[in-house]
């Protein structure tokens, strides 16, 4: 038999009446060697709550007190409390009436065992009270209820590991200030950590007037400072906040804390939620290694910026990511190296003039892009003419960039139906002082696409593929770099498509290789033509028994003249189709 305590209303439990936890203490304690039966008895007692126990003397010789409810039996705050000398420095204790100090000793928390309700009422105290204790001493907390508000951030201090933070089905954290995170990192020197399982929203919707409106925020510029490293994200939904996960910007791109060996996996956006996702940049103050995101789905009706920004990093793996609806860029991978995404996905998002859903750029930035694929994409340009420097993925400012396979599927929505103004105006790849090389390119099945559009300062090459069709606008030379088929391949024809340029424009075109001419407009031109298509055989094909063979060592430069630049509304796309050798 234990002994009871009188409740917050005078009663006395029923003797035998003992918790599963009171119970299991004292279970634990016959264990121990032989202790004599009164003293068995007066080691764990059981009250019906937790404020009754601070309202109550606790016997002097009572080592624990199990309790059914915080504010009354039943509502999730029951707790197993220890007693001990002092206050731990923790926080996460009690005292009863004598003031004698109770350490809660329950390995996974509630917020519920510190005085959380649940629901509309504000749990910012009882929650943050749990966490405090949880990141000190090495604890998981577990929400259970299915949503919890708070009117504050929650605190998570530097120098601490091996917690977790779980949410039961997507409980909903709801924050009720603007402008206010939900848990904020606010230290460096955090690892082997978790959170999982929750649902971040916000009272009223937040936007980029609400920069520290964060799921996770990290904020910290201490010198020397190691951040945030070797923890996990996963099966979250940000509903409508501005930002998800990632360093703190205040528009003044102070805050250098650097995350690293971080894994972000089964992230979810709202169709409400203003700003990306997930945010690691450090603006090129400190490198961000060995990160991954997996099982990304973003829905970017209202995201102002891209969904994924992923800046100052290296080693870094994206796998299985999906952007639905929104408009423009919705992955930005800049200053980064040895960068691999693996399964992007785009389907309903809107493409404007000058849009590209994907940029890379910065000299020290290499990516390998594996398995491209568009299922739709809404055109938004009030001219066709505008959607001439449109593209899918653009590379620029020295950026590297390795395409391995690409597919686009407009026959499965009828956004795909264009406009036949649209035809051949957005690029799948915009290379701008950057170094692309494609494979495994499946045939370009929706009207608007060309392959690439290339600056005079990008190069490019290509592997495993046999036709390709290339944009230029503007005077100047375009170069491609000597694989161009295959390492090996033979000429079989080259293509023009022009718009709003005569044919007295084009006589200075000329296709070379290796400085030497193999075709030249004034010749060549009219060979065949139907409408603005326009099919030419170089001189060095007009015989059945010649080939032009291009060398792993060849180079092949096509000359526009400056007259094409200076017309108005001029567009010259230029195709080479060639078989492998």
């Amino acid at each position: 038999m234990s002994a009871s305590i009188p409740d917050g209303n005078g009663r006395i439990d029923e003797p035998g009446a003992l918790s599963r936890r009171a119970a299991l203490a004292a279970g634990l304690l016959a264990l121990s060697p032989a202790p004599a039966a009164a003293e068995a008895e007066a080691a764990a007692i059981e009250t019906a709550t937790t404020r009754a126990l601070m309202q109550t003397e606790v016997p002097a010789g009572t080592l624990r007190v199990a309790t059914r409810g915080f504010a009354f039996p039943g509502d999730g705050g029951g707790a197993l409390w220890r007693r001990v000398d002092a206050a731990p420095v923790h926080g996460g204790y009690i005292t009863d009436a004598k003031g004698a100090f109770f350490e809660i000793d329950e390995g996974v928390l509630r917020p519920e065992m510190f005085g959380a309700q649940g629901g509309d009422a504000d749990d910012h105290r009882a929650i943050q009270q749990a966490v405090t204790v949880a990141v000190q001493t090495s604890r998981r907390v577990e929400f259970t209820k299915p949503r919890y508000s708070l009117a504050g951030e929650i605190e998570i201090p530097g120098d601490v590991y091996r917690f977790s933070f779980v949410g039961a089905s997507f409980t909903t954290l709801m924050q009720l200030l603007d402008d206010t995170s939900i848990f904020l990192f606010g230290g460096e020197n955090t690892s082997q950590w978790a959170i999982s399982g929750l649902r971040f929203a916000w009272l009223r919707n937040q936007n980029a007037t609400h920069r520290r409106s964060y799921a996770v925020r990290f904020e910290s510029n201490r010198p020397g400072g190691a951040g945030h490293f070797n923890f996990e994200i996963s099966n979250c939904i940000v509903v409508n906040g501005f930002r998800g996960f990632g360093q703190s910007d205040d528009g003044n791109q102070k805050y250098k804390c650097p995350v690293w060996g971080a894994t972000f996996r089964l992230i979810r956006t709202s169709m409400l939620h203003s700003g990306s996702a997930i945010f690691l940049r450090t603006w090129g103050r400190t490198g961000q290694p060995n990160n991954r995101i997996e099982h990304f789905y973003g829905r970017c009706d209202a995201m102002k910026e891209p969904a994924l920004v992923i800046e100052s990093s290296d080693t870094a793996v994206l796998t299985s990511v999906e952007f639905n609806r929104g408009r423009g860029c919705q992955l930005f991978i800049e200053n980064s190296s040895n960068i691999i995404v693996e399964g992007t996905r785009f389907e309903e998002v809107e493409l404007g003039a000058g849009d590209a859903f994907v940029s890379i750029s910065g000299g020290q930035t290499n990516v390998r892009l594996s398995g491209l694929s568009v299922q739709s994409v809404k055109l938004v340009a009030p001219q066709p003419e505008a959607m001439s420097q449109a593209s899918l993925v653009r590379v620029s400012n020295g950026a590297r960039l390795n395409l391995d396979g690409f597919t686009d599927m407009p026959w499965r929505s009828p956004l795909a139906k264009r406009d036949l103004g649209m035809r051949r105006s957005v690029a799948v790849l915009d290379i701008r002082r950057g170094t692309a090389v494609a494979g495994a390119i499946s045939p370009l099945v929706d009207p608007s696409f060309i392959l690439t559009r290339q600056s005079t300062a990008g190069q490019l090459s290509f592997r495993d593929a046999e036709s390709y069709c290339f944009a230029f606008q503007g005077a100047g030379e375009l170069t491609f770099l000597p694989q161009l088929v295959r390492q090996r391949g033979s000429i079989v024809a080259v293509s023009l498509y022009t718009e709003g340029v005569n044919e007295d424009n084009l006589r200075g075109l000329q296709l070379l290789r290796n400085g030497e001419p193999i075709l030249n407009a004034s010749s060549d031109l009219t060979s065949k033509q139907s409408g603005r298509q326009q099919v030419v055989l170089p001189n060095a094909l007009r015989g059945d028994e010649q080939r032009l063979i291009l060398m792993p060592a060849d180079l092949l430069t096509l000359v526009l003249p400056r007259t094409v630049a200076a017309a108005a509304k001029t567009m010259v796309l230029f195709s080479v189709t060639a078989t492998g050798g």
